[in-house]
């Protein structure tokens, strides 16, 4: 995986710098899908920026379950030289339709689907924190701490949770405010 870091401190010296990140693709027997499908964020402060992809599965005799896959999580420290460079590798058994991160309090917030056996409760949304990164006061160096325990239990907002879970959501098209912690998502009430 590369990134580019563009410096633009100087108008008439705006340059690009690529570097490598360490990166393997483990876990999904599509690896080719999963570059057209990751969904991402940037904490600007700490310079981690986050990825979700999923892990698709080749089910013999059926092929690839593309409805029925779980997710990764990364969290990739893009500041070089500055201890280690994956802070989360995260196994995730629900589907993220978004990732925010938070860039002045260091939180990632995620739209998330469980997938609920019970029919009146199928298909449900959940914007819930997965956890914080953070600079170890020993050693200064960034490390994320995972707070997620369920979606109930993680929502953002437990007691109005209900008027996020049957809505037909625009994947990418949401915002998060980082001083007041305001967040604007895009839904509708059907898929027309």
């Amino acid at each position: 995986m590369m990134t580019h870091h563009v410096n633009t401190l100087r108008e008439d010296n705006i340059f690009w710098t690529a570097t490598s990140l360490p990166y393997d693709w483990p876990g999904s027997d599509a690896p080719d899908f999963l570059l057209s499908t990751g969904v991402s964020a940037l904490d600007s402060v700490h310079d981690i920026y986050y990825l979700a992809m999923p892990q698709v599965a080749n089910v013999p005799g059926i092929g690839l379950s593309m409805f029925s896959y779980t997710t990764r999580i990364y969290a990739f420290n893009i500041n070089a030289g500055s201890g280690a460079r994956v802070l989360l590798k995260q196994d995730f058994n629900y589907r993220i339709v978004l990732l925010e991160a938070n860039s002045k309090f260091h939180q990632l917030f995620a739209l998330l689907l469980q997938n609920n056996p019970d029919p009146d409760r199928a298909n449900e949304f959940y914007y819930a924190q997965l956890g914080m990164s953070r600079r170890n006061n020993a050693s200064f160096l960034l490390e994320f701490v995972w707070t997620f325990s369920t979606p109930e239990a993680s929502a953002v907002n437990p007691y109005s949770s209900g008027q996020f879970k049957d809505k037909f959501y625009q994947i990418g098209a949401t915002t998060v405010d980082h001083l007041s912690t305001y967040r604007l998502l895009c839904t509708r009430s059907s898929q027309t």
